[in-house]
């Protein structure tokens, strides 16, 4: 009984403290894992994301409901980040900005053969879809998601982190 006192009172004191409740700042220092982007995390609803963050996510186009495939964005602060939402929860994180890089280092510019050496043994090599230079360079950690870099045959463009099926939707979510 009293170890049940002394837990809840220390759960009540950081609660009233506002600890619990402090969003988790994002920014283009953060690194990117096969989970998510900080409070960005795979598998939370839009509005989760929202309060751990801090950050105003604003859907790219109206959904007809909330179990449409739809993106979102931070409205400010974090740019050129897209997050996918299936069946109500982020499934997907499209990466555009040069300055965030995987918890691994991978960043968009680099060599398809410095993220090859990088992740080494982990790594598919798929031709791109509409570049016929380009690839997909498609890494698989041990974990259900995946990391999907695409390139230009020579420099990754950009890269996406998620769970199957999303990741290997080409088009988004059309």
């Amino acid at each position: 009984m009293r170890a049940s006192f002394v837990r809840t009172t220390i759960g009540l004191l950081v609660a009233a403290s506002g600890l619990a409740a402090q969003p988790t700042r994002v920014s283009e220092t953060t690194r990117v894992t096969v989970n998510g982007i900080g409070s960005f995390r795979i598998g939370t609803s839009v509005g989760q994301a929202r309060r751990a963050t801090g950050l105003e996510l604003v859907p790219e186009h109206a959904p007809l409901n909330e179990l449409d495939c739809y993106y979102v964005q931070p409205r400010s602060g974090l740019r050129n980040i897209r997050l996918m939402v299936t069946d109500g929860h982020i499934s997907r994180i499209d990466i555009s900005n040069p300055n965030i890089r995987t918890l691994s280092g991978a960043r968009i510019g680099m060599t398809e053969a410095e993220i090859l050496r990088l992740y080494r043994g982990q790594v598919e090599a798929t031709p791109h879809k509409y570049d016929p230079t380009g690839h997909y360079l498609t890494v698989y950690p041990r974990s259900p998601r995946r990391v999907v870099f695409e390139t230009d045959g020579r420099v990754v463009k950009n890269y996406r982190i998620g769970t199957v099926p999303e990741i290997g939707y080409v088009e988004g979510c059309s």
